[in-house]
């Protein structure tokens, strides 16, 4: 007996708007079931364009395609499609998901910073670039110990802060440490600032 019903497809991993830092070596998992006769093959659709097939199928069994690299850094829509083994070739899909390859680190600008000062909580100005991410997680460190000052820059804005707290007379060497949506991590250049007597 034939049915014309569509078989179920769920993705397994990676999760919707995942990050990955390379688009090599990438495994996208799924299950698959049919209530008729089975499931023939499975493939996989990036960007809509087939990048690798299943067959068999075990039904509700897990199973892993690896394409190819993707194309580098970028987004990704992936999903993957089965047809079931009856006489009316049934297909279908599972949702979309959204990948993301970062394949480059945030690029941090010193804009402005005084070299010697008697302003104990001297300002700081600063660009965050980032390829992908739209906002990326920053922190402040003075003498090689991290602040309390974490922020999150908007990519490409002007950002400027006062370094807190006060710091003492002398010469500080101060940096920043940028983090991107994907958990790449880059560190400036050192500023030194010279803390004078008013």
């Amino acid at each position: 007996k034939e049915y014309n019903n569509l078989p179920n497809v769920t993705l397994v991993s990676p999760g919707n708007l995942t990050w990955s830092l390379t688009d090599t070596g990438l495994e996208f998992n799924f299950t698959a079931n049919d209530e008729s006769d089975g499931i023939e093959n499975c493939t996989l659709y990036v960007d809509g364009v087939s990048k690798g097939t299943q067959t068999p199928i075990v039904e509700d069994q897990e199973y892993s395609i690896s394409p190819s690299p993707l194309g580098g850094e970028g987004s990704y829509e992936w999903y993957v499609n089965c047809t079931d083994n009856t006489t009316f070739v049934n297909v279908g899909q599972s949702e979309i998901r959204t990948l993301y390859v970062d394949e480059n680190n945030p690029v941090i600008s010193i804009v402005d910073y005084p070299s010697s000062t008697s302003d104990p909580t001297p300002e700081i100005s600063f660009f965050i670039n980032d390829s992908l991410s739209s906002t990326i997680n920053y922190s402040i460190w003075v003498d090689s110990v991290e602040t309390a000052q974490d922020g999150e820059a908007d990519n490409a804005t002007l950002e400027s802060i006062q370094i807190s707290p006060a710091l003492d007379l002398g010469i500080h060497d101060i940096l920043i440490e940028a983090e991107d949506l994907a958990g790449r991590k880059i560190n400036s250049s050192t500023m030194s600032i010279n803390i004078t007597p008013p």
